[in-house]
């Protein structure tokens, strides 16, 4: 849920209210494939954990942590500030 919250206030879109399937082709209007690839492989295991009762292994969660942290990294964007001028 947290990576469809950030999805929704990033790109302005409804990602709660979509499938995965739905998301990737409302991402694929916005972002390259190489992120959207690493975005649904991940709501993927999320899907099959939450509605398949999967149980990933013990690396997948955090493997998955980072490829999200990872995206996110690269899909935000710098804030801009202004430099400090301490001359006198």
């Amino acid at each position: 849920d947290i990576v469809r919250r950030y999805l929704e206030q990033r790109f302005t879109i409804s990602a709660s209210e979509m499938t995965t399937f739905e998301l990737e082709v409302a991402l694929g209007k916005r972002i390259d494939s190489h992120w959207i690839e690493r975005i649904i492989r991940v709501l993927n295991l999320c899907d099959l954990a939450k509605f398949a009762k999967y149980e990933p292994s013990a690396a997948e969660p955090s493997a998955a942590v980072e490829k999200i942290r990872s995206v996110i990294m690269a899909l935000t964007p710098a804030i801009e500030t202004e430099p400090n001028d301490h001359s006198e």
